[in-house]
Formats: structure tokens, sequence, C-alpha cells
């Protein structure tokens, strides 16, 4: 008995490890490339990813390098990203962009342009709003690195490992926050480190070893009352 328990405990131990070893290979979406433009879904690594906007059916990607500076080095810069119905998400609680993963993604950066702010004046900014599975951020032009003029351009948020775990990203422009005379708009640019967080290949087996042994630790209790 005790050969078979040290054995279901090695094997569990041994799939368990190699799971862990296992490490899904993370992407950047990147939504101002020429091959994105007008594209509503696609898959990548273990997952899917499927855009949505309020209004329906409403996507663009008509902003073409309007007041922003397009970091080339990291980004396609073909467009500034996704907007709605005009060329950008903008504010009045009415427009909103929705990315849906297939399932579980960890993601380590947001990419914007067209956010802008007012050099001197902390409070006259444009402001994000990012909803996720289980909470909500604010992300405003003062508090990510800005490239180009100073006062508009590629804006990179960075997350800190896993800040954001989610299957969904709803991204929304606020109304009534601190902001320059310009509605506060501004374009969806990428998503970096987007990798899948899997149910590990040994849960099931793991599983079923702590089945077995209870199943033996029952058996081996009823041979000793009979």
């Amino acid at each position: 008995m005790k050969k078979i328990y040290s054995f279901i405990i090695a094997a569990m131990m041994m799939v368990m490890a190699s799971a862990a070893q296992a490490v899904p290979a993370s992407v950047l979406l990147d939504f101002t490339r020429e091959d994105a433009k007008d594209v509503l879904s696609g898959s990548y690594s273990d997952t899917t990813y499927t855009l949505t906007s309020n209004p329906s059916n409403s996507l663009n990607w008509n902003q073409l390098q309007d007041g922003s500076t397009c970091d080339s080095g990291a980004l396609a810069c073909h467009f500034d990203g996704i907007g709605i119905a005009d060329d950008e998400i903008s504010e009045g609680g009415t427009e909103s962009m929705t990315i849906s993963f297939g399932g579980q993604v960890s993601i380590d950066g947001l990419f914007f342009l067209d956010l802008f702010r007012r050099v001197g004046d902390p409070t006259d900014r444009e402001i994000v709003k990012v909803d996720f599975q289980g909470g909500s951020k604010f992300i405003q032009a003062d508090t990510a690195e800005i490239v180009g003029s100073g006062t508009s351009g590629y804006l990179f948020f960075a997350l800190a490992p896993g800040e954001i775990t989610t299957n969904f990203l709803t991204f929304t422009a606020p109304t009534g926050m601190g902001k320059d005379d310009r509605n506060n708009d501004y374009a969806v640019a990428a998503i970096s480190g987007v990798s899948v967080v899997p149910l590990p290949a040994a849960l099931p087996l793991y599983g079923t070893g702590l089945a077995v042994m209870g199943l033996l630790g029952w058996r081996k209790k009823q041979r000793k009352n009979r």
C-alpha cells in the first residue's frame, strides 16, 4: 500500500512540475498595423479575441496620426489604432470598445494614441477608463510616458505582473475629468504582453490522483473495521 501511495505522489509531482515549466507565449496585439484594419477577430497561442463596440458595428481605424506621434520602434503606426464612430473613443458614456478573449489572459501594458495633456498643469489631461474582470483602472496622460511633442502622442502604460488577469477589456472615455478644451478622447493602439493563463494540464491528473488516494484510504479503513 505504501508503495502505491509513493508512486501516485511521485507521478503527481512530476506532472505538476512539467506543467509549471510550460510558459505560455506572450504577444503584442498591435491595432496600428495595416493588416489589422477592419479585422474584428483573430487567434493566437491557445486563445482567440473578438472586438465589439457600443454603438454596435461602429469600430473604425480612421485616425491617421492626427496630432500625435507614434513610436515606430514598438508599433507599426499605419493608423492610430481603434476608434468609435468618427475616429476616436470619445466621452459621453455611449462610446466603448471591448476586447473579449477566448479564455483568461494576463497583459503587461496598454498603448494609446491621441491622449492630450497641458504641460505644467497636472490637472489638465485626458483619461482612459479600462474595465476588466474584477475591477477597473483609470489611466491619465500625465502618469505614463508620452513620446513626441510633450503634450500628445504615443502613450504606453506599464502594468505589474498579474495586475490584470481577465477575459475581457472594455475601454471608455470618462466625462467630467480634468482636461483641456478638447473632448476627452483617444485611440486604442495596442495591448502588449498578452499571454494565456491556462488551466494547468496537470490539474485533472492531480485531481484524479487525489481521488485514487482517497479511495485507497477508504478501502483500507473499511478492511480495518471488518
